[in-house]
Parts: structure tokens; C-alpha cells; sequence
């Protein structure tokens, strides 16, 4: 075998020389069999570090994966528990709905009920009205024809000095034929219209006396209770009898009661007003 001095040779006999070339591989795997176990221990060493921090991340991600099975089953149990809690509402306010229509129900029943209540007390509130003013008239027709009877009697004294006194007519006992001669004698000879002799005839009491040797007449609008609207006609009547007849004409209000403001209005107007009781 040539001698080895440099690296020189050493490259060409490995070239050149198989023997050479063989030996050196066999020193080779010599040396590496050597180092082998020492290789392998520590990739072993290396290879039980890397498989315990894979064991220990697997624990630790499996820890991690239990905690979220757990919550994922708490979730589970929220939700199952409120659908059941949203299904009671749910049955809750279906029963609230059928309550409430219920209700609707009955309070519509009860306000057509109390409509026809109401209808009901209407018409016996048109009854009664319809009774009240038919008695009002009753009793107000009595009183005129009360009246009419006396009005006679007390004329002198709330005029003064009338004598003769005759009713000529009264809403409760009609009209004399002397007096509706008179009224329609004016009415042909244009002393008064119609319609003004038809306002007479609507008058309460109309008498006729003499005063101071003067014929005179006395227009009375009786009412229980004396208005303005009869101090009014009164007033107006009087001046239609005056002027059909030429006579002085006196209007006069006669009532159960007179209010004081409609006993000064009938003193403004120069119209007598009576109290004659019932």
C-alpha cells in the first residue's frame, strides 16, 4: 500500500485504490456503529422531550375540549330550557288572548246592553217629558180657565174704576160673536190683516168694560209662570185690538209668579202684571 503524506494522496488513493477505498469505509462504519449508540440515545432523549410536550399539549387541548363539551352541554340545557320557558309564554299569552278576547266579548255584549238601556231610558225620558209638559198644559189650561173666570173681578181693581166688564174671549171658553163681528168688520175695512186677527184669537183673555165712560179693552197673557215672551205678546196684541177698535187697550200679564226682573220688563213696557195665585 503507497504511502500517505497528504491530504493529496489520501484523496487519490481513495479514487484510485478500491482497497484503499474499502478499508476507509469500513473505518467509517466503524466509527459510526461506535457513535450510534450515542446518536441514538440522545434522538431518543430528544424524541421522549418532544413526545411529552405532545402529551402534555394533547392533556392540555384535551382539558380544553372537555371544558368546551361542558359548555357546550350548559348551552344545550340554556336552550332547552328556554324553548320550554318561551313555549309557557308562548301558551301564556294565548291564554291572555283568548282572556282579553273574552273580555271583548263580554264588555261589547255589555255596551250593546247598556245602548239598549239607554234607549230604553230615552224613551221613558220622552214619556216622561211628553207626560210633564201634557200635565204642564193641563195644569196651565186650568189655571187660564181659573183665571179667565175672575180675570172679571180683579180687572177693576188693577186698572181702577172699570165697570161693565164682559169677556169677549178666552182660550178655555172661546169667542163671543159680538167680538169676532168686530174683529172681522177691522179686518174688511183694513184696520188690521189676517194674520194679525188670527194673533187675536191666540190670545189668553180678552174683556171689555168701561172706564171713566170710555169703552176700553184689557189683552191678558196668563201663565203660571210669567216670560218675557208673554209680557211680549201681551204688549203686541194689545196694540192690534187697540187698533182695530180705536179703543184704549190696556195688556196685562197675569201668573202664579212673576220674576222680578220680568216685573220691571213689564213696567218698562207699560204691561200690568198680576200675581194670582193658585
Amino acid at each position: 500500500m503507497s504511502t500517505i503524506s497528504t491530504t493529496t494522496d489520501f484523496l487519490r488513493l481513495l479514487r484510485e485504490d478500491p482497497e484503499f477505498r474499502a478499508q476507509v469505509r469500513q473505518e467509517l462504519q466503524i466509527q459510526e456503529l461506535m457513535e450510534l449508540p450515542e446518536k441514538f440515545a440522545a434522538l431518543s432523549s430528544q424524541t421522549q422531550q418532544e413526545f411529552s410536550e405532545i402529551k402534555s399539549r394533547l392533556t392540555r387541548l384535551e382539558a380544553i375540549i372537555a371544558a368546551q363539551q361542558t359548555a357546550i352541554t350548559e348551552l344545550q340545557d340554556a336552550v332547552t330550557k328556554l324553548q320550554s320557558a318561551i313555549t309557557e309564554l308562548q301558551n301564556a299569552v294565548t291564554k291572555l288572548q283568548e282572556t282579553v278576547a273574552a273580555q271583548q266579548t263580554a264588555i261589547t255584549e255589555l255596551q250593546d246592553a247598556v245602548a239598549k238601556l239607554q234607549e230604553t231610558v230615552d224613551r221613558h225620558e220622552v214619556l216622561l217629558t211628553r207626560m210633564d209638559g201634557r200635565l204642564g198644559r193641563l195644569e196651565g189650561a186650568e189655571y187660564e180657565r181659573r183665571v179667565s173666570r175672575t180675570f172679571i173681578g180683579v180687572l177693576s181693581r188693577a186698572l181702577g174704576g172699570v165697570r161693565y166688564g164682559r169677556l169677549m174671549h178666552s182660550s178655555a171658553y172661546g169667542t163671543i160673536p159680538e167680538f169676532s163681528e168686530l174683529m172681522e168688520t177691522a179686518t174688511d175695512d183694513d184696520k188690521i190683516s189676517h194674520s194679525q186677527w188670527y194673533e187675536i184669537l191666540l190670545t189668553d183673555a180678552v174683556v171689555r168694560g168701561v172706564k171713566d165712560g170710555e169703552t176700553i179693552y184689557a189683552v191678558a197673557e196668563i201663565s203660571l209662570t210669567v216670560h218675557q215672551d208673554d209680557i211680549d205678546r201681551a204688549a203686541e196684541r194689545a196694540a192690534i185690538i187697540q187698533q182695530a177698535t180705536g179703543a184704549a187697550t190696556y195688556p196685562i200679564v197675569i201668573g202664579d209668579s212673576i220674576p222680578p226682573q220680568q216685573q220691571a220688563q213689564a213696567s218698562r213696557k207699560g204691561v200690568t202684571a198680576l200675581i194670582i195665585q193658585q
